[in-house]
């Protein structure tokens, strides 16, 4: 299997904003200045998503979106003051 036959098993950057779309009802998407890399990454995206069923669905599409979407960094809020915790996905995706 090639590198490139790897990267289209997973989901692309539509279906993957589109399952997020569908299954999360709290979230919020910040779009950075997209940039290329000899490796084809594209755009870091920050997801916000508040409250622990929600962060954990989040988690869960990201699991099963396959090698295209690259989680770069996790940031978890869980504050004792305020009871919905909240949580920032930042997320790259691969193109073939």
């Amino acid at each position: 299997m090639s590198k490139s036959d790897e990267i289209s098993i997973g989901i692309d950057k539509e279906g993957f904003l589109t399952q997020l779309d569908t299954t999360i009802n709290d979230y919020t998407i910040r779009e950075f200045d997209q940039f290329y890399k000899t490796n084809r990454i594209y755009e870091p995206v920050l997801i916000w998503v508040r409250g622990d069923e929600e962060i954990r669905k989040t988690a869960s599409i990201l699991l099963k979106s396959g090698p295209t979407v690259l989680l770069r960094k996790f940031v978890l809020f869980n504050e004792v003051d305020k009871p919905d915790p909240r949580a920032g996905f930042y997320v790259s995706f691969l193109t073939s």
